[in-house]
């Protein structure tokens, strides 16, 4: 049996006014021990109070194994925490990474409503979970049943944080210094879970410019599942939540950064869905829900694969309706397939790039390679999207392998030391000059002979 000795209730739960008033002992309710326990007994609310009011487990059993009114509601909790296993709190754990809060949020606060009731719905969902007229109706009991699932909860927050994590264990330090000082946090769970999740207001400018430019980078692929994808939109809203308001601006920058995930093959679904918004954001026109504007975004990606496949098979079937052969889009000959093909580009290896009609490889040209759409197979249309990402791929390795050659590239420099050309050729003195980046420049003087051109030095 646990009892805990009853003084006087916190300011957290109740108006400072009344904080006094908890001490009083007296009768429970004039219930009677004699009376017959049900265990469908409904909860109990305090006289006077409206339909919504705060509500508690009928006290009826424990009366009637002879407890005092503050060994009801300390042994009330102790029932209540004994339902909840040590897998039950495994699955509740919390990294400490800002990202997660949110989530973490949700599932700790709605397993303590099934654990505990009301009074743990009323605790992590406000400042003042009981307002002055609930507090001075309540009992004895309930004000003990209160004050322990307060700890309760406290006590189970402090355990989900995964302590052995780097996150966790500074997210556990930095509620250890702020404990009875700074928030003062106490025991109270109420401002243990608002320390908690105000946490990510503590990042630098440096660090949300850290996650903007994460965001930034983040696309949906024309590959990834509808699953993948809903995935990136919700990890879009977490990294955005924990930013402070101050170094990621209004929400409306996050309707930006979610259309912006559309891939380059959806361009247009994208300025469309943007200037939309934008149109109902300049006649003040309320945005639609994030979850409908991710719902838009996804079914554009879903819509170009559905069409751009139909697009190929139909042209599949055109080259060779009776079936068989179907033909190569890569060089047009009508004995092979695609994957049979055996063309290669000599610059990015891949048969497909175009180069075989253009007799020009795409890859390392410009500033960037060129859209999907100006690539394009035999029949004239648009190489599926998968092939695009290869030549991306590609792409970037030849213009990183260019950049490297660029830094290490040799260069040979003839001077004509006497002043000009005699006769048919160079006469005179010459030195040429060989730069390299690993090695300091090296001279060698060579007399080149009269009456020809000589590209190299001659013999010794």
């Amino acid at each position: 049996m646990f009892t805990t000795p009853l003084s006087s209730a916190p300011g957290d739960l109740v108006s400072p006014a009344l904080a006094g008033q908890v001490g009083q002992s007296g009768p429970l309710s004039g219930l009677d021990p004699q009376q017959p326990y049900s265990p469908a007994a409904p909860l109990t609310r305090p006289p006077g109070l409206d339909p919504d009011g705060p509500t508690f487990p009928s006290p009826r059993k424990l009366v009637a194994e002879g407890l005092d009114p503050t060994e009801v509601g300390t042994q009330m909790v102790a029932n209540s925490l004994s339902k909840l296993g040590k897998q039950s709190i495994s699955m509740m754990s919390f990294s400490g990474k800002r990202d997660d809060a949110r989530a973490w949020r949700f599932v700790f606060g709605t397993k303590m409503e099934d654990i505990f009731g009301d009074p743990a719905k009323r605790l992590l969902s406000g400042d003042t979970p009981y307002s002055a007229k609930e507090w001075s109706l309540m009992e004895t009991w309930k004000r003990v049943c209160v004050q322990e699932t307060d700890k309760a909860i406290h006590g189970l927050m402090l355990i989900t944080i995964q302590r052995e994590t780097v996150t966790g264990k500074a997210l556990t330090e930095e509620i250890m210094n702020n404990t009875d000082k700074g928030m003062c946090i106490g025991r109270s769970a109420m401002k243990l879970m608002k320390f908690i999740m105000e946490a990510p207001l503590n990042i630098s400018y440096d660090e949300a410019k850290v996650i903007l430019a994460e965001i930034d980078n983040m696309v949906i692929s024309v590959n990834d599942t509808p699953e993948e994808m809903r995935s990136m939109c919700s990890e879009l809203r977490s990294k955005w939540n924990s930013i402070p308001a101050a170094f990621r601006g209004d929400d409306y920058g996050l309707y930006e950064k979610l259309i912006n995930l559309h891939p380059k093959v959806c361009e247009n679904k994208r300025e469309m869905l943007e200037i939309t918004l934008h149109t109902r954001r300049s006649m003040g026109e309320s945005l639609p829900p994030y979850e409908v504007i991710a719902k838009g975004v996804i079914a554009a990606v879903i819509n170009y694969k559905i069409n751009y496949n139909n697009i190929n098979l139909q042209q599949a079937l055109a080259i060779h309706p009776g079936g068989g052969k179907r033909g190569c889009l890569n060089c047009g000959s009508k004995d092979h397939d695609n994957w049979e093909c055996k063309y290669r580009c000599t610059d990015c290896g891949k048969g497909f790039c175009g180069s075989f009609i253009t007799k020009e490889c795409p890859c390392g040209k410009g500033d960037s390679l060129a859209p999907n759409e100006e690539i394009k197979n035999i029949k004239g249309t648009p190489i599926p999207a998968k092939l695009y990402e290869q030549l991306q791929e590609a792409d970037k390795t030849m213009r990183e392998r260019k950049k490297t050659d660029e830094g290490k590239g040799t260069t040979l420099m003839a001077t004509d030391v006497w002043g000009g050309l005699t006769g048919n050729g160079y006469r005179g003195n010459h030195s040429f000059m060989i730069h390299d980046d690993d090695e300091a420049a090296k001279t060698t003087t060579k007399q080149m002979p009269t009456g020809s051109w000589h590209s190299t030095p001659p013999d010794e």
